[in-house]
């Protein structure tokens, strides 16, 4: 009895070192994203990778909602505040996992690839909407179709290259990466 309690013990803390590894993983690869964002157009994954892992990202999320609700449903005692606000983060922590869970699968493995095995690249996207104002901390954004929420626009376009582009137009975006997505240095209109 005493041999099975210790191998419980010792299965704890690889599980914990796993789970801190894979978060630690995650957080470095958003801090990553939202670095080139702040500094540049940022980081596109290719619409082809995108489409292709949707479903795959969509149960991610599922999953990793599920699991953030039962984390929540068991250790919701250290919240502070009163039932109202307990609920109210119980009932939110299904909706921030599957964001969490969708988005990591869709930019963490072209992200980490184009670290490791990029070079430049040119990759085809259409434009779904130009917008003139700054959204999220991204100046002159232009967003581009087939690509989920908060990965799907490009920041810091100049306005003379805004007012060339109207929803449905095709580009090429230039950068560093490969082709499942790339760090966009530059970006110009397709010819037709």
């Amino acid at each position: 009895m005493a041999d099975g309690q210790s191998m419980v013990r010792r299965k704890r803390p690889v599980f914990a070192a796993a789970v801190f590894l894979l978060l630690f993983w995650y957080l470095l690869a958003l801090l990553l994203f939202i670095a080139t964002k702040v500094h540049g157009y940022g980081f596109v994954p290719s619409a082809e990778w995108a489409s292709r892992i949707n479903g795959f990202g969509i149960a991610a999320g599922f999953i990793l909602g599920l699991l953030t609700c039962g984390i929540m449903l068991f250790r919701s005692d250290p919240i502070p505040g009163g039932y109202l606000k307990r609920s109210f983060a119980i009932l939110l922590c299904p909706l921030l996992g599957f964001v969490l869970g969708r988005i990591a699968c869709v930019l963490i493995i072209p992200l980490v690839l184009a670290i490791v095995a990029g070079h430049h690249v040119e990759l085809a996207f259409t434009v779904e909407d130009v917008a003139g104002y700054s959204d999220r901390g991204c100046r002159s954004p232009v967003e581009l179709q087939d690509l989920p929420p908060f990965l799907d626009s490009l920041c810091g376009v100049s306005n003379g290259l805004q007012g060339t582009l109207a929803p449905g137009t095709r580009i090429i975006v230039d950068g560093y990466g490969t082709s499942f997505g790339l760090y966009a240095t530059s970006l110009r209109t397709a010819v037709q």
